[in-house]
């Protein structure tokens, strides 16, 4: 069902980690060079800088072109099928362009991506339910999923695969506050809950030998799960939000009900993510970990001014190097197998047998990509793993 190439995109996953035993010293600069030629790879795949560059121009290039397209058209054509024959466009060129021009993760194929999915949604979503003004955020929300789902599963796209991840989260709670007064009391309670299940079941799909190709994009998901099961019960999200499905005017602050729970929450579940990284030298945890602990002190600050604004910003600063230092201290000698260098590893020792990979290129002359097995692998491309000049 991906677009691109299989046996390249394995090929670049084998690159990326033998990239990261190179860098590890683990093999010499000579046996990376004959084993990378064993794996050709035929995308095109600018640097970081060539891949902005591109997509900008892209940008520019097709809504000129779609504005120039509109001005021959004229009044003829009914606006909003317009658009949405506009960004059909956009979606058979990124097509052709990933089919023909081996794009991948170019900028190119990126922009016509992002602008085909954006278009498209809104004007499906305009000639379903009107533009009277008001909108149905439940039935917006299941249009994004559709859009994001579909691209995400043939683009592998980071981009669409939050999107799609956060249109499901908000697919279930427009859906459970549509049950009345007490839907919208249990919501936080309700999202956490369904954080948990996509996690869990997220991590039981990454083993999976069939989504071996999708891998950044289930992680993207449970990033978004992590971050949805924090957000559930941080105390301004469940005031501003909750007042706001009530009708209430947010600036009133009124009180939570159960406040006490959700202030823990805010402050301790951050610090639980570090921990439970720590514990289970899980990467994906401490990261997203540190980043809540900078939330929870903005919600602290939100509601509670001690000093001033630059000498507080300035403490919650200081507190977060300081635990930054600790974590890094911590593991500067090993701990149950894990040091501060694993935070750097997107490569795990079971994943891949490298010293399989060298044997099996000194005997073959063939160039050969493995295949699929569901092994996993990290480091590469924002949009996908690979050894190009992306990061």
């Amino acid at each position: 069902m991906i677009s691109y190439n299989k046996t390249w995109l394995a090929s670049l996953r084998v690159k990326a980690q033998l990239h990261q035993e190179l860098k590890q010293g683990n093999i010499t600069k000579e046996e990376f060079a004959a084993i990378n030629e064993k794996y050709p790879v035929g995308f095109y795949t600018p640097n970081i800088l060539g891949r902005i560059g591109l997509f900008i121009l892209t940008i520019v290039i097709v809504v000129f072109t779609d504005a120039l397209l509109s001005l021959m058209v004229g009044q003829s054509a009914e606006r909003a099928g317009w658009f949405c024959f506009l960004s059909l466009l956009s979606y058979v060129s990124l097509e052709l362009i990933v089919h023909f021009k081996f794009h991948y993760r170019s900028g190119v194929d990126d922009a016509l991506l992002v602008l085909s999915g954006i278009v498209f949604t809104g004007t499906v979503y305009y000639l379903i339910y009107g533009g009277n003004g008001n909108t149905d955020k439940l039935s917006l929300s299941e249009m994004i999923f559709i859009v994001s789902l579909w691209l995400t599963i043939r683009f592998n796209d980071m981009l669409a695969a939050a999107f799609c991840s956060g249109a499901f989260f908000a697919i279930i709670l427009f859906g459970w506050t549509r049950t009345g007064s007490m839907g919208v009391e249990t919501a936080p309670f309700v999202m956490m809950f369904a954080a948990v299940f996509v996690f869990l079941r997220l991590s039981y799909y990454k083993n999976k030998r069939a989504l071996v190709n999708y891998q950044n994009s289930l992680l993207i998901a449970q990033i978004v799960g992590l971050v949805v099961f924090y957000a559930a019960g941080n105390y301004y999200v469940v005031q501003v939000l909750g007042d706001e499905l009530k009708g209430i005017d947010i600036t009133t602050h009124t009180a939570v009900p159960f406040g006490v729970f959700f202030w823990v929450w805010t402050m301790l579940l951050p610090l639980i993510y570090v921990a439970i990284g720590l514990m289970r030298k899980d990467k994906l945890f401490i990261r997203v970990g540190m980043v809540l602990v900078a939330a929870a002190v903005i919600t602290y600050k939100n509601y509670y001014h001690l000093l001033l604004v630059d000498v507080e910003f300035t403490i919650a600063g200081a507190a977060l190097l300081a635990l930054v230092y600790g974590i890094t201290r911590y593991l500067k000698t090993p701990q149950h197998g894990f040091t501060k260098e694993d935070i750097d590893e997107d490569i795990k020792a079971d994943e891949i047998n490298v010293e399989s990979v060298m044997v099996g290129s000194a005997f073959t002359g063939t160039p050969t990509a493995p295949a699929d097995n569901g092994v996993k692998f990290g480091g590469g491309d924002f949009g996908g793993g690979g050894a190009s000049g992306g990061f």
